[in-house]
């Protein structure tokens, strides 16, 4: 259905590092890049939670991009305490650590959407 790269009845799970959106430094432009080519991909955004792994300048740019169609919209990092997420953005997201993924996994239940955008693949 979706170019089939996403499984029926699975949440899509995106990496945006390993793309050519990682190439707009402007967190607003990656933002809506993010929107846009997520739209297109699916055809539809998804109106479940937005999960994304990895609070850099690329996932904090994918998270507020997400937060113009989800309500629920959650951050996770080694350690976020360290990042410069600004306030305005983490005002809007729940921030978690990567500890809190590993020993609470119950806490991202209703994430319907995850992102990673780590470097790592």
């Amino acid at each position: 259905e979706y170019g089939g790269w996403v499984r029926p009845g699975r949440p899509p799970v995106i990496s945006v590092d390993g793309s050519a959106i990682k190439i707009l430094e402007d967190l607003f432009g990656l933002a809506d890049g993010f929107v846009r080519g997520l739209s297109k991909q699916l055809g539809a955004l998804p109106s479940a939670g937005v999960l994304v792994i990895g609070a850099g300048k690329v996932g904090q740019g994918v998270a507020s991009g997400a937060l113009g169609f989800s309500d629920r919209v959650g951050l996770v990092d080694l350690d976020p305490k360290s990042l410069r997420i600004p306030e305005a953005l983490r005002a809007r997201v729940q921030v978690y650590s990567r500890q809190e993924l590993l020993d609470h996994p119950e806490r991202f239940d209703g994430y319907g959407t995850v992102v990673t955008a780590t470097a790592v693949a």
